[in-house]
């Protein structure tokens, strides 16, 4: 019995491979494609991290200790966002209406003089 067991597994052995292999690459793509490439999954997704985003920046932003200690740069202190959000702070500069970049925590990414003197508010710049 298992000498006939042994041979079948060796005879045809490739079958029981080629059938792991078909399992495992349908398992990879029905949870790619499932997940990925519906607009609603990629929707919430995207959702999600932005608003993730927005309630660490709105957290950074109401610490105003922690805003004055990063503008007269008294302390050294850590990032204080610590994903791709980018955190500018400019105090007014010698010339009236000019503003001077005190602190950054990125160089991925910059912001024109141009973007900074326009509205208040918070919006994308791109």
């Amino acid at each position: 019995m298992i000498h006939s067991l042994r041979q079948a597994a060796f005879k045809h052995g490739y079958l029981i491979i080629t059938a792991a292999w078909l399992y495992t690459i349908s398992f990879v793509f029905s949870n790619y494609w499932s997940y990925h490439a519906s607009p609603q999954k990629v929707s919430n997704t995207l959702e999600q991290r932005l608003q993730k985003q927005e309630q660490a920046f709105a957290r950074v932003t109401s610490d105003t200790a922690l805003l004055a200690a990063l503008i007269e740069q008294t302390t050294e202190s850590p990032d204080p966002l610590q994903d791709d959000i980018g955190l500018f702070l400019y105090k007014p500069g010698n010339i009236q209406g000019s503003l001077s970049l005190v602190y950054w925590n990125t160089n991925r990414m910059y912001v024109n003089n141009d973007d900074v003197d326009s509205r208040e508010g918070s919006f994308f710049i791109g």
